[in-house]
């Protein structure tokens, strides 16, 4: 049966097209006549109304094409239909995820988010027994849909499994070999190779790596695409020309040889865009046509559109058409400007007879260009890249440039340990130096990260809007003449000196406060008064410094770990606070500590963690902390031993008291309630993330909290919160938060009681609680 889409009428479809192919029509007619500036503005003016009316038209059918297919597969057994998977899976809490492709009993086809219980490969066609759950409607629901994405299909068992045949099959078997061989999962330097040769990015998921390239702001490195061809056109280049072949036979080698190398990356679209416009422009050239980057971008991006209007939703897809268009656009005035700066350096270099004086001069003039095509790329897609991250990276020039050099050879050496990996003496040796050069990229990426403001998370809200940026850039293209490197200067200095700003101004004025973060199945809770913060906990990963960074802090006075269960303590091998930290405190007893946490804590502090006692306190503006639980030396390996603390606050914005009790359960909650004699509090973080071990009644009753927050994960194992703890709780007439369901929940004290700010529900924000 079929299903007609319900939001666009077949007769606006109809239009839409129409127009467009009659714009198009009279263009390729020769209306307007060429000549003047109106026929060349007409013109453009035309074939933008072409593209944008047949792109509409294209786009209607498409989402139409996808409600239908969603209704049929929603009503349909889903063994009838072919799963093939479009990436690399990667490991998750729930087992293993990528996007698929469901192709249905009448040629149905539409793309969906996998979720597989099973490791399984690129390109993989499955017949399974699964629920498949449309989008949602909610933010990530609409996202996906924006990418062509219908929905999640989860994978309960697999009935089917075939890998892709054909030619396809042969060159994902080849990498399968070479996977393995490699093993990624052996060291971050074969993790790093993997992701570079072969496009496997699972191994650098799996190793934390994601994050240290994007904190430098070099991830485009890792993803292939057109950096990875220029790399590999220039290695093939000098043996093709020396070779017999003709140069229309060398043009064919060489593409054909590139496009091997995107599908042994598992078809990457950024290398997939790239790859196209090279065959593009090399067709021109061939055809006796001068090359254009910018004409292939738009015919290529244009081309890719029309065959899957998704692409115009997905963030990596965007980013390498904006950067490629910038680049076009705008890197010969950057290259000119950056020469005019250099232009006296260089002069007194070129003006000595000293051969390596000379080559000085020729790394400065390539350092420079790399530097000017890094700005470009990065402040053309700050748009984007922005309200996406929330996150600037200030080391990224500097990070590209060091990493020219080494990434290149990675690129050469990684080739070649990939295809000679097989081999037993060569290939050891192949995949040594390879794993040699990705620690050579690795190492002043780390030292770059580990440098306060190597990055300024942007506050929340602020964003720069597309159509500002746009009538920038037209400005400056059409300014184009009077644009000095010292103009340039002073716009730079100016626009860092506001970043700074907005960075420093919310960290030194935020409102006091007890912000109990959304770190997923873990705890980490920072009280800050202004400047002064003190962080309870860290988390299990780094979502902890993420949420820090994007609350704005700066340094931390102290991180009190409470005790040494992952969940709690893991996250301290990714907190970097700008300025700094004060001290890392355990619980007295606490002296067999991990190595990791004894590294950290001198990464961040300087020293070892110290130790802390029974109604020992902490400050932190007008805040206090006060230990009453544990009050004998413990080991720190259990939940029982969990710090328990007392925050009061007396202050300008009114009085609040809260009860942080780390995983500690009933027994040692009502132990330390009542040697503290502590009654009718405002807050109540919820012990062992909500379990029903967590709170009895009568300490609940005792407590009498105005609110009560659990941090637990969303689909968590554990079902925390249980159930029997939210009655429990609101049973003494409390309300009840979890950070599941709210994300980061901030608690203010005011005069009336307490202020309740959430992160995700915006019927809670500024909720006065008494």
């Amino acid at each position: 049966m079929s299903v007609q889409p319900d939001h666009v009428a077949p007769v606006v479809i109809v239009t839409l097209f129409v127009v467009g192919c009659a714009a198009a029509v009279f263009l390729l007619g020769g209306w307007p006549p060429q000549g003047g500036r109106h026929g060349s503005v007409a013109r453009s003016v035309l074939a933008v109304l072409a593209a944008l009316c047949v792109g509409a038209a294209v786009a209607c059918l498409r989402v139409g094409a996808d409600q239908a297919t969603g209704w049929l597969v929603s009503h349909d057994s889903l063994a009838r239909w072919e799963l093939e998977l479009l990436g690399d899976p990667t490991p998750g809490e729930r087992g293993w995820s990528c996007l698929g492709r469901l192709r249905g009993p009448g040629a149905q086809t539409a793309n969906v988010w996998v979720s597989a219980p099973e490791e399984l490969a690129a390109f993989d066609r499955l017949r399974v027994v699964g629920r498949f759950s449309p989008n949602a409607q909610d933010d990530w629901g609409a996202r996906s849909a924006r990418q062509g994405v219908i929905g999640r299909v989860r994978v309960v068992r697999i009935l089917e499994r075939n890998e892709a045949s054909g030619p396809l099959g042969r060159v994902m078997g080849w990498r399968r070999d070479a996977l393995a061989r490699i093993d990624p999962a052996s060291s971050d330097g074969r993790a790093l190779l993997a992701a570079t040769v072969l496009g496997f990015e699972p191994g650098m998921a799996a190793r934390s790596l994601r994050e240290l390239f994007s904190r430098a702001g070099v991830a485009h490195l890792v993803a292939v695409s057109g950096g990875h061809l220029v790399i590999l056109s220039a290695l093939m280049s000098a043996p093709l020309r020396r070779s017999r072949l003709r140069p229309k036979a060398r043009v064919g080698v060489l593409t054909v040889a590139l496009g091997c190398f995107v599908v042994a990356c598992g078809l990457p679209l950024s290398a997939l865009r790239s790859w196209a416009m090279a065959t593009v422009a090399c067709a021109g050239e061939l055809a006796g046509r001068r090359s254009h980057g910018l004409s292939s971008l738009s015919i290529v991006g244009s081309a890719m559109l029309l065959a899957d209007p998704g692409l115009s939703g997905q963030l990596g897809f965007l980013l390498s058409l904006c950067s490629v268009a910038a680049l076009c656009v705008f890197s010969p005035l950057a290259t000119h400007l950056a020469r005019r700066a250099l232009a006296g350096p260089r002069r007194r270099l070129e003006a000595s007879r000293s051969r390596s004086v000379r080559v000085a001069s020729g790394l400065v003039r390539g350092g420079g260009e790399i530097l000017t095509a890094t700005l470009v790329c990065q402040l053309a897609t700050l748009p984007l890249t922005l309200p996406a991250f929330g996150e600037l990276s200030l080391v990224a020039p500097v990070a590209n440039l060091m990493l020219s050099l080494p990434f290149s050879l990675l690129v050469a050496a990684g080739c070649c340990a990939a295809l000679t990996c097989s081999l037993p003496v060569l290939g050891s040796a192949t995949l040594w130096a390879a794993e040699l050069c990705a620690r050579l990229c690795l190492m002043p990426l780390r030292l770059l990260c580990a440098l306060p403001w190597a990055s300024l998370v942007i506050p929340e809200g602020l964003a720069l809007p597309p159509a500002v940026c746009a009538l920038a850039a037209a400005l400056l293209w059409w300014r184009w003449d009077d644009v000095r490197p010292t103009l340039v200067a002073r716009l730079a200095a100016g626009a860092l000196a506001l970043v700074l700003s907005l960075a420093i101004v919310p960290f030194v004025l935020s409102p006091a406060e007890v912000c109990v973060l959304d770190v997923g199945q873990g705890d980490a809770i920072l009280v800050r008064d202004g400047p002064h913060a003190i962080l309870v906990d860290t988390g299990p990963d780094a979502s902890c410094s993420r949420e820090l960074a994007r609350l704005g802090v700066l340094r931390l006075d102290a991180v009190v770990l409470t005790h040494l269960h992952a969940d709690h303590v893991n996250g301290l091998r990714d907190l970097a606070p700008p300025l700094g930290c004060g001290s890392v405190v355990v619980a007295r007893g606490v002296d067999d500590l991990p190595a990791d946490v004894v590294a950290s804590s001198r990464r961040i502090t300087g020293r070892r963690p110290r130790q802390m006692s029974e109604k020992d306190t902490l400050k932190a503006g007008a805040f206090t902390l006060t230990m009453i639980w544990p009050t004998a030396p413990v080991d720190g390996k259990d939940n029982e031993d969990s710090i328990e603390l007392v925050v009061s606050y007396e202050g300008p914005a009114g009085c609040m008291t809260a009860l942080l009790t780390g995983d500690a359960e009933r027994d040692e909650t009502r132990r330390a309630v009542r040697g503290a004699r502590l009654r009718d509090i405002d807050v109540l973080k919820v012990g062992h993330h909500g379990s029903e071990a967590s709170i009895d009644p009568e300490t609940a009753r005792i407590l009498s909290p105005d609110v009560a927050v659990a941090s637990a994960g969303e689909n968590n194992k554990f079902n925390h919160p249980t159930r029997a703890c939210r009655e429990t709780l609101e049973g003494a007439r409390a309300l009840f938060l979890c950070t599941k369901d709210q994300g980061t929940i901030r608690l203010r004290p005011n005069a009336r009681g307490v202020v309740v700010v959430s992160a995700r529900d915006g019927a809670l924000d500024g909720t006065d609680v008494a």
